[in-house]
């Protein structure tokens, strides 16, 4: 087998070199929760970087949520926070914040207490697949690329990733087959395979070895595709109150204004055997108003409904999924801080500060303060 340490040729020196490029700088990894000073630093950081179009994403254009949450990434990876945010993006326009594969895999390298960069190794007759592709066009008149090679060459192909723990003598490996990459949310699954099934490998192979380095941090070709249901139901409040209560309360009141005219409805027909399909936006506007887990449960299952009988394409289910999951994760988030406990306050408030961005600034306060109040 041939290793091939250079082969990742896509803005390689980010992948593969530490410090300098990234912006080292040496922070607690739990500074941000407990220290009151650097948690005012960071919210004044965020207002500025909310505002520095020039050199962040637009995700981040007046958004100082979003930018608290890539402002405390960076801090626990000890990187500079503007140089992190030029490496992400939003999952569709309402999405998650999520991180680029390349970033991930220089976390690794950087915080992984490893003698060297991690080795790659790749092993099967990878030229029969590579630039094997065809193009279609979704339902949506959008070109989609799709892969033209043999599905069992998939289960032939792989790569091997290792690296040395510091005080140990021997690598740690893994070894990782195409077949085995089932979420492939990326167009490069299709154009670049090879490269994508590295990146997989390496986080990985860190999540087993150290999984301390990327803890809640997730690229979209590692999210899986679960199906939609909600647990940990949060009853409403009957009246309005403070804290949590009363974010529950706010999330009522989120819902999108009705419109003037209402579209004409077409009931289904039982002469025919054709399903009733109300239409994406209507879809959308069901998950956005969803005030209660048992709300949000029900719209799952109308799209799962509207999936089965071929009315939702690929990319359409995808942007439902992606504000499903977003919307069920608020309503996580609140039942967790309504159950937080005085052993369990950290985990919350960390779970709270990786998806800030769902909520506004007045509803992550109230939580805070919640969390506070356990805390002590």
């Amino acid at each position: 087998m041939n290793t091939q340490n250079t082969d990742l040729s896509m803005n390689t020196d980010l992948a593969t070199s530490p410090s300098q490029d990234i912006g080292y700088v040496k922070t607690p990894d739990n500074l941000l929760l407990f220290d009151a000073e650097m948690f005012n630093r960071v919210m004044h950081l965020s207002e500025i970087m909310a505002t520095a179009k020039a050199v962040v994403p637009k995700h981040f254009h007046g958004l100082p949520g979003n930018c608290f949450a890539v402002i405390g990434q960076a801090l626990r990876w000890g990187m500079d926070p503007f140089a992190v945010a030029q490496k992400t993006f939003m999952i569709n326009d309402n999405g998650i914040l999520a991180y680029e594969a390349q970033l991930v895999n220089a976390v690794v390298n950087t915080r992984a207490p490893v003698e060297s960069n991690l080795q790659y190794e790749w092993f099967g007759p990878w030229d029969n697949l590579l630039g094997k592709t065809k193009k279609s066009e979704s339902k949506s008149g959008r070109a989609i690329s799709h892969q033209d090679w043999d599905k069992s060459l998939e289960t032939q192909v792989g790569v091997t990733v290792s690296a040395t723990l510091k005080g140990e003598t021997q690598p740690r490996e893994l070894t990782l087959l195409l077949a085995q990459a089932e979420t492939r949310n990326s167009p490069l699954w299709v154009s670049d395979p090879r490269q994508q099934l590295a990146y997989l490998a390496a986080k990985r192979w860190a999540r087993l070895h150290v999984p301390e380095v990327l803890l809640g941090v997730y690229t979209p070709d590692e999210l899986e595709n679960r199906e939609m249901k909600v647990v940990n139901e949060t009853p409403q409040p009957a009246k309005k109150s403070s804290g949590v209560a009363g974010l529950k309360q706010r999330l009522q009141e989120r819902k999108t204004p009705a419109k003037k005219a209402e579209p004409e409805t077409v009931e289904p027909n039982p002469a025919d055997d054709t399903a009733y399909f109300e239409g994406v936006e209507a879809l959308q506007e069901r998950i956005e108003n969803a005030t209660s887990p048992s709300e949000l449960k029900e719209v799952g299952l109308r799209i799962r409904s509207c999936v089965s009988d071929g009315f939702i394409d690929d990319a359409t289910e995808e942007d439902l999924r992606v504000q499903y999951s977003n919307k069920k994760t608020m309503f996580d988030l609140i039942a967790k801080v309504s159950e937080a406990n005085a052993d369990n306050v950290g985990d919350v408030r960390q779970a709270l500060f990786d998806n800030q961005h769902l909520f506004s600034q007045d509803e992550v306060q109230a939580m805070l303060q919640t969390l506070e109040g356990i805390a002590g």
